[in-house]
């Protein structure tokens, strides 16, 4: 007699991980089933410690309705295996659709987004691995953040801190103290990146693109006006929205802080980042500006640490709407494109200042 299988199909894949979308009987209904492979030897160890971590932070968090449901887990050999709601995209295939998003999706997403975040950072965890791939949507106006396998709660030693992934997707939200390797992480990393997700909404494709931790510094120098400011600039008028974004003093002591030395002087702007930000990004509200100076600052001291700051923003007033409707309506209206290639309007000149500089003999 032939046995009915659920269907199973693949639908993601990470370092020590697997997703799969199964039909569930039980529920009548197609489920994420996320399938982490751990061993008891060599990386093994680090991968069953991060399949137990991310099952205890889903069981604490996922009751919240940003945050994925966590239906079950099992263990199947050296597996974890987790049962998560399953939704119909994520952020990225969202905005990969003509015409870009509209300006009232983007609000009530990002509000959403925050919410979550923002419950995240109240239990005392630091998501660490935000991006556009783990945030998932569906139909019914659910905006969730998805994989925890990167969390760790704030205040953990160091050494228990796995260095972050370095795939490119992923470096193009890390803050500046993760690329110049820091040790020390805390929830303001999580801020840096939602900001970018916020303004690649607006934009239409990633704020900072670089293709190396090299090429990631100095875009993100170009595009805030300079490296990092270790003392105060006397001679420089004031940012618009306050004191240089830059200023940093304890810059000096991160382990890569040397990592791009000919990028200190060459590019330097005198115009105001916020004043390049809107030019580059007409769409972005000007309500949007000094929220986004307090997740842009470089010191992660001075940085936004809570993402219920952004919240609080003029940016959100008078939001509402059903992201339901808006969302019909929008993929009604719209059509998925062919994934375009990453430009970034400092690329070019970003091999022109290299060929200045060579190895010293």
């Amino acid at each position: 007699m032939a046995i009915n299988r659920p269907p199973i199909v693949k639908i993601g894949a990470g370092r020590f991980s697997t997703v799969l979308r199964v039909d569930d009987p039980h529920r009548g209904e197609s489920i994420a089933e996320k399938k982490i492979h751990t061993s008891t030897s060599g990386l093994g160890i680090q991968s069953l410690k991060g399949a137990l971590r991310e099952l205890f932070i889903l069981r604490l968090l996922s009751h919240h309705p940003n945050i994925i449901d966590l239906f079950d887990h099992r263990f199947e050999g050296h597996c974890l295996v987790l049962q998560l709601r399953l939704y119909d995209m994520d952020l990225d295939s969202l905005m990969d659709r003509n015409p870009p998003l509209p300006q009232s999706l983007i609000k009530l997403i990002c509000r959403d987004i925050l919410n979550g975040l923002s419950f995240v950072h109240d239990a005392g965890i630091m998501h660490r691995d935000l991006k556009p791939g783990n945030i998932l949507l569906d139909g019914d106006g659910r905006v969730v953040l998805c994989d925890f396998g990167l969390a760790r709660a704030s205040g953990e030693e160091k050494e228990c801190i796995p260095p972050i992934t370095r795939e490119v997707a992923t470096r193009w939200y890390q803050s500046p103290e993760i690329l110049l390797g820091t040790e020390v992480q805390t929830s303001s990393c999580d801020i840096w990146a939602a900001a970018c997700i916020l303004c690649e909404m607006y934009r239409g494709q990633p704020l900072i693109a670089g293709q190396t931790d090299i090429q990631q510094l100095f875009l993100l120098y170009k595009r805030f006006g300079g490296s990092p400011l270790v003392v105060p600039r006397k001679d420089r008028p004031t940012d618009l929205l306050g004191d240089d974004l830059r200023y940093w003093p304890a810059a000096t002591l991160l382990p890569d802080y040397g990592k791009i030395p000919f990028a200190r002087d060459a590019v330097e702007s005198e115009q105001s980042w916020s004043v390049r930000l809107a030019a580059d990004i007409p769409r972005l509200p000007p309500t949007a500006l000094p929220m986004l100076a307090g997740a842009f600052r470089y010191d992660p001291r001075l940085r936004y640490t809570h993402a219920r700051q952004m919240l609080e923003s003029e940016f959100f007033d008078n939001c509402q709407g059903s992201i339901a409707t808006a969302l019909a309506d929008y993929l009604r209206d719209s059509e998925a494109k062919p994934p375009p290639p990453v430009e970034d309007p400092w690329e070019d000149s970003f091999d022109s200042e290299c060929s200045f500089f060579h190895q010293p003999n």
